[in-house]
């Protein structure tokens, strides 16, 4: 028997001797009445769980079992009002019991504090019954579920690095309930290497990576309870050097005290050493070129997925006729911000400060455009109050290269028609195109004088040469045939 009590475990000492005296009430056997659905509480707040009962006399009593706990072993929260447990939330009780009736019922109200997702679970609500059986016990189980806000697990990776051309796999997993949803985007809104603009799933696979590919990926997870979570991993791409020549030919007046401009873009990563080499005439061998009183050399570095940077409306409203040069080409970005009206247009111009003499047209290049509401227009005009050389919406998205004309500059002008834009997004290459470059035109001048001056010097000396050849040999005797044959010439 007293196996049994200790078993069951929820017999307050001092009532022992009043349960074994008692006999059973014949008014009505003990009961829970009613069914109860599943309790669904946010995180943070208050669970309330209900368990009407009838018929509850002494020594009955109605007890709270709370039977999904870490442990594995159930926890007896309550006998009647009496809270069993010592846990404390914010300085209170974690736990609390209201009684009250309601018609012919009692109802016990078992109060959760500040519910986590440790609380979800089974609870039963049953009374005990001292001289019954425990399986016979009135017995009603409620589910408690708490819906928890994202959060990812500490074993994802923050940054990964991969070659060029290889596949790459980044890894996004969070806990939560309900189970979030997880969705990768790009940082700058762009699109992804697929093509899409976003892509659902935990895990996103790279086919064939470029070092276009390389930035910050945002994996964001959300379940509807509040606030989504979001992650940045770091696509970090690495490749063999690759060198372009600015210009393959550079030509120059000897001795005029001019300097020759020499340039390569070398894109790699990591960085790569760049060395200058000079066909020796005399041996035919490469010799390395050091820096010294003959031969400056100069390295500028920057990143090379964003080497000067993005201009994006709503963020910078300074852009004034900003220089560009042919390989210095930016990005103009617009990402559904709500604009002021000193901050709806850009302007550009090319120029190069090394080169003052060169000549610019200014390009742009769409890299992509969204706008499903129809809320904006894009203007190119030639001048702040010029008239539209080219406007773009919705039903005429830009799709191809527009330059303009000659060393004109290029504005660039943003219209909202709709107060809702948070839906639009685009993206502008803007890159100056060479259009007159002065030390290949000085180089062109100063070749053609000398080559003017030699070929005027070999026509004299020929002229020359042919006259001499003509006179007559001193001591030279014309006979007779001879003086004939010069009179018929």
């Amino acid at each position: 028997m007293l196996g049994s009590i200790f078993y069951v475990g929820f017999l307050p000492a001092n009532n022992f001797d009043r349960r074994v005296k008692a006999k059973p009430n014949a008014v009505g056997r003990p009961t829970i009445v009613a069914d109860y659905l599943p309790v669904v509480q946010r995180q943070g707040q208050i669970a309330y769980l209900n368990c009407a009962v009838t018929n509850v006399r002494l020594p009955a009593q109605v007890q709270w079992i709370k039977r999904t706990t870490p442990t594995g072993d159930p926890l007896h929260i309550s006998s009647d009002e009496t809270i069993r447990v010592g846990f404390v939330v914010g300085g209170s009780r974690k736990y609390e019991v209201m009684k009250y009736k309601y018609d012919n019922r009692e109802i016990y109200q078992l109060i959760i504090q500040s519910v986590t997702e440790t609380d979800a679970g089974n609870y039963t609500c049953q009374i005990y019954l001292p001289y019954d059986n425990y399986k016979e016990w009135p017995q009603k189980i409620m589910d408690l579920i708490v819906f928890t806000p994202p959060t990812f697990k500490p074993d994802n990776p923050a940054e990964i690095q991969a070659h060029s051309g290889h596949n790459i796999t980044l890894v996004c997993e969070a806990n939560g309930y309900p189970l979030p949803n997880i969705t990768w985007k790009r940082n700058d809104r762009g699109p992804l290497p697929n093509g899409e603009f976003q892509e659902r799933g935990s895990i996103y696979t790279i086919y064939g990576i470029s070092v276009t590919d390389c930035g910050k990926f945002m994996c964001t997870a959300d379940n509807e309870v509040k606030p989504p979570a979001s992650f940045t991993v770091q696509l970090d791409v690495t490749f063999v050097p690759v060198c372009i020549a600015v210009q393959d030919v550079v030509g120059q007046g000897q001795n005029q005290r001019f300097n020759a401009k020499l340039e390569c873009l070398v894109a790699a990563n990591p960085r790569a050493e760049v060395s200058w080499y000079k066909k020796n005439r005399a041996t035919k061998e490469r010799e390395q070129i050091q820096g010294g009183d003959k031969y400056n050399l100069d390295e500028q570095y920057s990143n090379y997925s964003k080497p000067f940077g993005d201009d994006t409306f709503g963020k910078n409203c300074s852009v004034d006729l900003e220089r560009i040069h042919y390989h210095a080409d930016i990005f103009v970005k617009y990402d559904g911000e709500q604009l002021h009206e000193t901050c709806n247009d850009m302007s550009f111009s090319g120029f190069d400060e090394d080169n003052p003499g060169d000549e610019y047209r200014v390009c742009v290049t769409p890299e992509y455009y969204e706008d499903p509401d129809c809320a904006v227009t894009v203007i190119y005009r030639n001048s702040y109050r010029g008239s539209p050389l080219k406007t773009y919406n919705c039903d005429s998205k830009p799709n191809s290269r527009y330059c303009g004309k000659g060393k004109d500059s290029l504005f660039i002008d943003l219209k909202l028609l709709a107060v809702m834009t948070r839906d639009v997004r685009f993206k502008l290459q803007v890159e100056a195109e060479l259009t007159f470059n002065y030390n290949s035109f000085v180089a062109a001048v100063v070749g053609g004088v000398i080559g003017g001056f030699v070929f005027i010097c070999i026509v004299t000396g020929v002229i020359i040469f042919m006259t001499c050849k003509r006179k007559r040999s001193p001591g030279q005797v014309l006979t007779p045939v001879n003086r004939t044959e010069r009179e018929v010439l």
